[in-house]
């Protein structure tokens, strides 16, 4: 049983040789309903290029998920797209994501600025 204090992960799975989250791991990531993040996701579909997201053939999508069913489309978002959710979902957890990942971003900037090694420092 999940501990309701504890956050969601969303499980990883390998999608056409790159890490990615199923559109109802997302979904569950963002607190909303699958079929509204797939209907965002076709209304904004400009800010989802092809290295932020796929749509999954339906014989992938019967491979990687345990909820296939139905005839919506399924899609798998690389991290780019999950961040770019973020921005686009209109759910609480989807704006603290978002925020999250922005302040996140900016202390990576700092450290980088200041000359802190960190992981996106070159080697010598």
């Amino acid at each position: 049983m999940e501990n309701p204090n504890e956050p969601f992960v969303p499980p990883v799975v390998s999608v056409r040789g790159r890490r990615a989250v199923l559109d109802a791991d997302a979904a569950l990531l963002y607190g909303v309903e699958p079929g509204e993040l797939r209907r965002r996701v076709r209304r904004e579909a400009r800010r989802f290029p092809d290295d932020f997201m796929l749509c999954l053939s339906p014989g992938e999508g019967e491979r990687l998920s345990r909820r296939c069913g139905g005839e919506a489309p399924r899609f798998a978002f690389y991290p780019e797209g999950l961040a770019m959710l973020a921005a686009v979902l209109d759910s609480p957890l989807a704006v603290n994501g978002a925020v999250n990942m922005t302040r996140a971003f900016v202390m990576l900037d700092r450290l980088a600025c200041a000359g802190v090694p960190g992981p996106l420092t070159a080697p010598n």
